[in-house]
């Protein structure tokens, strides 16, 4: 028998991470069981964009997204969702924002057949104004914005997108296309990031670094199809990577997710920093045990939260001595790197 439970610690909430040094498999994207509303379309002439050049990018926000491309205002949350609601052609502007979205096998078995609204997608990614918020402007913003027909352009970070209301396949949106031809359509992702919006001041590789001193599982992959991760929360906005680690053996580092930045983590986590506060009760993520006629055991994992990172670290059930110990060397491995030492 296995039982297992999970408390979420994610609360009020990105850019996409630098490989490890590892090696990461290359994933691609599993066709979803049940009916999906995430569908491609013929390409657009519009669709096909070229990436903003450095120079063209040094206007920025105070969060290093970009506030004009080449000239062209870049608006972002609020200001965004008002000018959607103000224009009356399909002229394209360009929005910016951070995107949380993991490509993958999805189901949805409760979305009617033949249901074509773009506001029924089976999945779709979220749009934030700050990275690693989630507020009632996210879900404005998501519910205004699909990505539908860039998917494959779309990952986890800060993205500058063209877009257009008024789009024309909005009309093949059935009952909803009054709405539809209201929402913000992305017809490219013009940027992606940059070195302004790079995680600080922990790296994926900074972390690695760290983990190689700490325990031998060490192979890193990130998040992608396969949804078979050890229990926990996928935060907002964060670059997500998973530890190859054999079940069973404690104490562990299972799971990384890297903010952009510190503010970013704090908005995405509410967990107290260092390894006092991971062994608190809004820390926890899960626990499970097993019994069965060759044996039993049990585990917990928590959340450390050290600067711009998040790691969850699988230990016994009730932590022992050694398990608190590894919490200790690890929290201040992570707090030595993130200083520069």
């Amino acid at each position: 028998m296995l039982v297992a439970g999970c408390a979420g610690a994610v609360s009020d909430a990105s850019t996409a991470g630098k490989a490890p040094t590892a090696s990461v498999p290359s994933s691609s994207q599993v066709p979803a069981s049940g009916p999906t509303a995430l569908t491609t379309s013929e390409p657009t002439a519009v669709a096909s964009l070229g990436p903003a050049s450095s120079a063209a990018t040094t206007d920025r926000y105070p969060d290093g997204l970009p506030r004009t491309i080449d000239g062209a205002p870049v608006l972002r949350g609020a200001a965004a969702l008002s000018y959607a609601k103000s224009v009356t052609d399909d002229t394209p502007f360009l929005v910016t924002g951070w995107v949380t979205w993991v490509p993958g096998a999805r189901s949805c078995p409760f979305l009617a057949s033949g249901d074509t609204s773009w506001l029924h997608d089976c999945g779709r990614p979220v749009l934030s104004d700050l990275a690693g918020k989630d507020s009632a402007l996210t879900n404005a913003l998501t519910d205004a914005t699909t990505f539908r027909f860039v998917l494959d352009q779309v990952s986890t970070g800060p993205i500058v997108a063209q877009v257009r209301v008024h789009d024309p396949r909005s009309s093949r949106c059935g009952s909803a296309a009054a709405q539809c031809d209201r929402m913000m359509v992305a017809l490219g992702i013009v940027w992606a990031g940059d070195d302004s919006t790079a995680p600080r001041p922990l790296s994926i590789n900074a972390v690695e670094r760290v983990l190689l001193g700490l325990h031998a599982s060490t192979d890193i992959v990130p998040r992608g199809s396969d949804l078979s991760f050890p229990c926990g929360n996928d935060l907002n906005g964060a670059d997500i990577y998973f530890l190859a680690a054999r079940p069973r053996v404690w104490p562990l580092v299972t799971t990384v997710e890297i903010e952009p930045s510190v503010a970013a983590r704090e908005r995405a986590l509410h967990v107290r920093a260092g390894a006092s506060g991971a062994l608190t009760s809004s820390a926890l993520v899960y626990t499970g045990f097993s019994r069965t006629p060759s044996g039993s055991w049990s585990e917990e994992c928590h959340w450390l939260a050290v600067s711009n990172v998040a790691v969850v670290v699988r230990t016994h059930h009730r932590p022992t001595a050694a398990d608190r110990a590894f919490i200790d060397r690890l929290a201040a491995a992570l707090e030595r790197a993130a200083s520069g030492g």
